[in-house]
Protein backbone atom coordinates (compact mmCIF):
# COMPACT_ATOMS: atom_id res chain seq x y z
CA UNK A 1 0.00 0.00 0.00
CA UNK A 2 1.56 3.25 -1.09
CA UNK A 3 1.72 6.26 1.17
CA UNK A 4 -0.79 8.19 -0.95
CA UNK A 5 -3.30 5.31 -0.99
CA UNK A 6 -2.98 4.86 2.78
CA UNK A 7 -3.51 8.57 3.43
CA UNK A 8 -6.55 8.76 1.13
CA UNK A 9 -8.05 5.64 2.72
CA UNK A 10 -7.45 6.93 6.26
CA UNK A 11 -9.00 10.28 5.33
CA UNK A 12 -12.14 8.68 3.91
CA UNK A 13 -12.46 5.86 6.46
CA UNK A 14 -13.69 7.90 9.41
CA UNK A 15 -16.64 9.53 7.59
CA UNK A 16 -17.53 6.14 6.08
CA UNK A 17 -17.59 4.45 9.49
CA UNK A 18 -19.62 7.32 10.94
CA UNK A 19 -22.08 7.03 8.08
CA UNK A 20 -22.48 3.31 8.76
CA UNK A 21 -23.77 4.13 12.24
CA UNK A 22 -26.57 6.31 10.86
CA UNK A 23 -27.66 4.12 7.95
CA UNK A 24 -29.71 1.15 9.08
CA UNK A 25 -29.11 -1.22 6.22
CA UNK A 26 -27.53 -4.68 6.11
CA UNK A 27 -24.86 -3.38 3.72
CA UNK A 28 -23.68 -0.91 6.35
CA UNK A 29 -22.50 -3.83 8.52
CA UNK A 30 -20.37 -5.12 5.66
CA UNK A 31 -18.98 -1.69 4.79
CA UNK A 32 -18.16 -1.07 8.45
CA UNK A 33 -16.41 -4.44 8.64
CA UNK A 34 -14.32 -3.85 5.53
CA UNK A 35 -13.31 -0.33 6.52
CA UNK A 36 -12.62 -1.01 10.19
CA UNK A 37 -10.54 -4.13 9.45
CA UNK A 38 -8.51 -2.27 6.81
CA UNK A 39 -7.90 0.78 9.01
CA UNK A 40 -5.12 -0.74 11.21
CA UNK A 41 -3.45 -2.22 8.12
CA UNK A 42 -3.33 1.23 6.51
CA UNK A 43 -1.87 2.73 9.70
CA UNK A 44 0.82 0.04 9.94
CA UNK A 45 1.60 0.41 6.22
CA UNK A 46 1.92 4.16 6.61
CA UNK A 47 4.23 3.89 9.61
CA UNK A 48 6.21 0.88 8.37
CA UNK A 49 7.32 2.28 5.05
CA UNK A 50 10.99 2.86 4.54
CA UNK A 51 12.03 4.92 1.52
CA UNK A 52 8.49 4.60 0.16
CA UNK A 53 8.33 0.79 0.29
CA UNK A 54 7.05 -1.78 2.76
CA UNK A 55 9.71 -4.31 1.86
CA UNK A 56 9.45 -7.51 3.90
CA UNK A 57 6.33 -6.28 5.72
CA UNK A 58 4.16 -6.63 2.61
CA UNK A 59 3.38 -10.35 3.03
CA UNK A 60 2.69 -10.28 6.80
CA UNK A 61 0.44 -7.22 6.37
CA UNK A 62 -1.50 -8.92 3.59
CA UNK A 63 -1.89 -12.02 5.78
CA UNK A 64 -3.01 -9.88 8.73
CA UNK A 65 -5.55 -8.06 6.55
CA UNK A 66 -6.99 -11.34 5.25
CA UNK A 67 -7.11 -12.74 8.79
CA UNK A 68 -8.88 -9.66 10.20
CA UNK A 69 -11.32 -9.41 7.31
CA UNK A 70 -12.06 -13.14 7.28
CA UNK A 71 -12.62 -13.37 11.03
CA UNK A 72 -14.81 -10.26 11.13
CA UNK A 73 -16.84 -11.66 8.24
CA UNK A 74 -17.16 -14.97 10.09
CA UNK A 75 -18.37 -13.09 13.16
CA UNK A 76 -21.05 -11.34 11.11
CA UNK A 77 -22.19 -14.60 9.55
CA UNK A 78 -22.17 -16.52 12.84
CA UNK A 79 -23.90 -13.79 14.85
CA UNK A 80 -26.85 -13.75 12.47
CA UNK A 81 -27.14 -17.51 12.12
CA UNK A 82 -29.09 -18.03 15.34
CA UNK A 83 -26.83 -20.90 16.34
CA UNK A 84 -26.50 -21.07 20.09
CA UNK A 85 -24.16 -24.07 20.24
CA UNK A 86 -21.34 -23.16 22.54
CA UNK A 87 -17.75 -24.22 22.07
CA UNK A 88 -14.42 -23.06 23.42
CA UNK A 89 -15.56 -23.10 27.00
CA UNK A 90 -19.25 -22.61 26.22
CA UNK A 91 -18.78 -19.36 24.31
CA UNK A 92 -21.05 -18.60 21.38
CA UNK A 93 -19.35 -19.17 17.99
CA UNK A 94 -19.04 -15.46 17.12
CA UNK A 95 -17.41 -14.73 20.48
CA UNK A 96 -14.99 -17.62 20.05
CA UNK A 97 -14.02 -16.28 16.63
CA UNK A 98 -13.52 -12.83 18.11
CA UNK A 99 -11.25 -14.09 20.88
CA UNK A 100 -9.28 -16.53 18.78
CA UNK A 101 -9.02 -14.84 15.42
CA UNK A 102 -9.47 -11.14 16.11
CA UNK A 103 -7.38 -11.00 19.26
CA UNK A 104 -4.97 -13.91 19.68
CA UNK A 105 -4.02 -14.64 16.06
CA UNK A 106 -3.13 -11.01 15.12
CA UNK A 107 -1.11 -10.74 18.32
CA UNK A 108 0.94 -13.78 17.29
CA UNK A 109 1.18 -12.71 13.62
CA UNK A 110 2.29 -9.15 14.37
CA UNK A 111 4.77 -10.40 16.98
CA UNK A 112 6.24 -12.86 14.48
CA UNK A 113 6.39 -10.21 11.72
CA UNK A 114 8.17 -7.80 14.06
CA UNK A 115 10.72 -10.42 15.06
CA UNK A 116 11.23 -11.63 11.47
CA UNK A 117 11.75 -8.15 10.00
CA UNK A 118 13.51 -6.46 12.92
CA UNK A 119 16.98 -6.53 11.34
CA UNK A 120 15.84 -4.92 8.10
CA UNK A 121 14.32 -1.94 9.92
CA UNK A 122 17.17 -1.20 12.32
CA UNK A 123 20.11 1.09 11.70
CA UNK A 124 23.28 -0.55 10.43
CA UNK A 125 26.83 0.57 11.09
CA UNK A 126 26.87 2.15 7.64
CA UNK A 127 23.72 4.15 8.48
CA UNK A 128 25.26 5.36 11.74
CA UNK A 129 28.49 6.40 10.00
CA UNK A 130 26.51 8.29 7.38
CA UNK A 131 24.47 10.00 10.11
CA UNK A 132 27.63 11.05 11.95
CA UNK A 133 29.12 12.39 8.72
CA UNK A 134 25.98 14.42 7.97
CA UNK A 135 25.88 15.72 11.52
CA UNK A 136 29.51 16.86 11.35
CA UNK A 137 28.85 18.62 8.03
CA UNK A 138 25.83 20.45 9.45
CA UNK A 139 27.66 21.49 12.59
CA UNK A 140 30.52 22.99 10.58
CA UNK A 141 28.26 25.12 8.36
CA UNK A 142 27.57 28.59 9.86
Amino acid sequence: MSKRVALVFLTLASPMVLGCFFIEHRASFWIFTLVSMTFPIALIALGGQRQGHLGPLRAPLAALWLLLLGSATAMLVLSGSGRQVGFLGGLPPATAVMLGLLWLAPLVLVGWAYAATFESFTLTEKDLERYEELRREQCQDP
